[in-house]
């Protein structure tokens, strides 16, 4: 019994590391009126970038900003931090998710925990250890955060801690308010997931 469950771990980062998975974070300004524009800070741990397929020029560094990974996740739970300054007053969206690819079906999978901002569990809950169900109890996402389409809360990844399972197309979200020449840290733990089962 034993030796099954060892087996099936090792699989479990076979896969995980085989789907060559990329961490992808996104902040995203509210379209209000105006819209917030906001500027990276220097981070040794993702690489920012504005929308590289939006041709206006200021249309594009208002847009969002994308805080990329270029090295494979592995099984191993890698923190990244990053910040962002606001131009302006307003909400911003931050949104975790899995790297692009043109293939949907190859767009990897991979887990996040432990989201914090300014250096706080955000709502005391980056730990997702607060639930709730949602749209008639189909579906069950970390209090504070919202989870679209396949992304989903797992209470417990076999260390007793929870995590949630999103790609690109599948994420976590949550969103705050930000004021006018404020700074924002934002951290968080990825690491590698295997392709779940249709």
């Amino acid at each position: 019994m034993k030796s099954n469950w060892i087996l099936a771990l090792a699989l479990t980062a076979v896969s995980a590391i085989a789907a060559d998975s990329f961490a992808r974070i996104d902040a995203v300004p509210r379209r209000d009126k105006p819209m917030v524009k906001i500027s990276p800070v220097a981070t040794d741990t993702v690489t920012p970038e504005h929308p590289i397929w939006m041709k206006d020029e200021i249309e594009r560094t208002a847009a969002s900003l994308t805080f990329q990974d270029k090295k494979k996740l592995t099984d191993e739970w890698k923190t990244y931090v990053f910040s962002f300054k606001a131009e302006g007053s307003g909400t911003v969206d931050i949104q975790f998710g899995g790297g692009y690819t043109g293939d949907v079906a190859k767009r990897n999978w991979v887990y996040v925990r432990n989201v914090k901002v300014n250096g706080a569990s955000w709502r005391n809950n980056g730990d997702f250890k607060k639930s709730s169900y949602v749209e008639k109890g189909q579906k069950e996402m970390p209090n504070g955060f919202w989870v679209n389409r396949n992304a989903k809360l797992i209470k417990d990844l076999g260390d007793g801690k929870a995590a949630v399972l999103v790609n690109h197309d599948n994420r976590l979200s949550f969103s705050f308010n930000v004021v006018a020449g404020e700074t924002y840290e934002v951290s968080v733990d990825f690491k590698a997931a295997p392709t779940p089962a249709p």
